[in-house]
């Protein structure tokens, strides 16, 4: 129940094969069953897996731990979050509403995302993150989408800033856990980061979509720039 609740064991599988493909996989979730069967709640799991995974697959031993915070936890505040994982520094990019809802319709293959309705639920839950964390936690590390794919050496070096790392040439790059990786992109893109990913919405947003986007989100949008 831990590992599920902590993120599906297939897909993580899947992921951590994909990372480590010369690694006794079978001996490291052995050693996960066990400490989940061991831990208090999920809570005290998460801390305990994250220890494990670098200790387990880096030979330099326990160094800083990742999380990665999927989009989909956006339903939780920044407060509840931290009853769960404890202190920490989240980093959120925003991006336009009108070029989010764009990539969206593409990588679903279907208009509107299937009708008027999704397009409304779309608005609010773009609101809702956007309030929640981008304006709303003055300990979020925000930046625009936009600002990052145009001037990457600028958002990153004041991301180091912030987490109190020494600034690095591989943050210009796209890589996953320090491996070169392609954009994660429902865009057709080359390597690398491309500032034509900043305005690709505007050939393939639907005009009534853009106006319907815009009369919902108008003020925000304005706030951070968009219009």
């Amino acid at each position: 129940e831990k590992l599920r609740t902590c993120g599906k064991q297939e897909l993580y599988l899947r992921r951590i094969s994909c990372c480590h493909p010369e690694a006794d996989l079978q001996t490291y979730f052995d050693q996960l069953t066990s400490l989940a069967s061991r831990s208090t709640s999920s809570s005290d799991f998460y801390a305990r897996s994250s220890e494990q995974y670098f200790r387990f697959f880096h030979d330099e031993g326990l160094r800083r731990k990742l999380i990665n915070h999927c989009a989909n936890l956006c339903l939780l505040s920044p407060t509840q979050l931290r009853r769960t994982f404890g202190p920490f520094r989240m980093i959120l990019s925003v991006r336009d509403p009108r070029a989010t809802f764009c990539s969206l319709e593409i990588h679903s293959r279907r208009p509107w995302c299937s009708g008027r309705e999704s397009l409304l639920q779309f608005c609010r839950d773009w609101r809702k993150c956007v309030e929640r964390y981008h304006l709303g936690d003055a300990s979020v590390i925000s930046f625009r989408f936009e600002d990052l794919v145009t001037d990457p050496e600028s958002i990153m070096r004041s991301v180091a800033r912030d987490l109190t790392i020494e600034f690095d040439d591989v943050l210009l790059q796209p890589t996953h856990l320090g491996v070169p990786a392609k954009a994660n992109t429902s865009f057709v893109r080359d390597d690398g980061i491309d500032p034509i990913a900043a305005v690709s919405w505007r050939k393939d947003l639907p005009p009534e979509v853009q106006q319907i986007i815009e009369e919902q989100l108008g003020p925000l949008m304005n706030k951070l720039g968009y219009v």
